[in-house]
Parts: structure tokens; C-alpha cells; sequence
């Protein structure tokens, strides 16, 4: 997975840089909804 995560990096690893950023975001999100219930 570390090579191919490589590749696509140089390929148009924005794209996937964003999604990882989407998913912290929603993880976050879930976390803080869970603190405040």
C-alpha cells in the first residue's frame, strides 16, 4: 500500500490528500458530537 500510496501521490495525490482531510474532518466531527452528547 506505501508504494502505491507513492504513485498516486505523484500522479495527483491532491486529490487523495483532500479525501484523507474529508475523513479526519468527519472523524472529528463524529468525536466532538459524541463529547457533547
Amino acid at each position: 500500500t506505501r508504494a502505491m500510496a507513492r504513485s498516486s501521490r505523484r500522479r495527483g495525490g491532491a486529490r487523495e490528500r483532500e479525501e484523507e482531510l474529508e475523513s479526519s474532518r468527519k472523524l472529528e466531527g463524529i468525536i466532538e458530537a459524541k463529547v457533547r452528547e
